[in-house]
């Protein structure tokens, strides 16, 4: 049993990260009205009509997906990922987020890393399986 002594805990070193890091994540924040915007734009891009997607997806009006369009509302992870495999495309290059605080869109990177490595603007993706590294 591992000794506790003087309130030390053992923590496993791929989780370990630096109060800096920590600290300088920004935390991206979907658009709705720019995601619903790119799903229109895919949905023409791919020639699919409405109907189809929602015949497609088990509903029985396009209601979900008009709203969706017109960003009252986001598609469920489930349908992300059929709506990403309709569009031919991650279910990343779907969403549109942006910075807490700013307005500019912000592709989604962090599921498309690996390795503890950075994007611009010095955002971290955790890896457990990998040391974290500052940029």
């Amino acid at each position: 049993m591992p000794d506790k002594a003087e309130g030390t805990v053992n923590v496993t070193k791929s989780y370990a990260y630096s109060k800096e890091a920590y600290m300088s994540f920004e935390y991206p924040v979907i658009d709705m009205k720019k995601t619903g915007a790119n799903i229109r734009r895919l949905r023409l891009i791919n020639h699919l009509t409405v109907n189809y997607i929602s015949e497609a997806l088990g509903f029985t009006t396009g209601i979900a997906v008009y709203k969706w369009q017109r960003g009252l509302s986001l598609p469920s992870v489930d349908n992300l990922l059929a709506l990403s495999k309709m569009f031919k495309v991650s279910m990343n290059e779907i969403l549109i987020t942006t910075q807490e605080g700013d307005e500019s869109p912000l592709p989604f990177l962090f599921a498309g890393l690996r390795g503890g490595s950075f994007p611009a603007g010095g955002q971290f993706f955790f890896d457990p399986g990998q040391r974290l590294q500052t940029a």
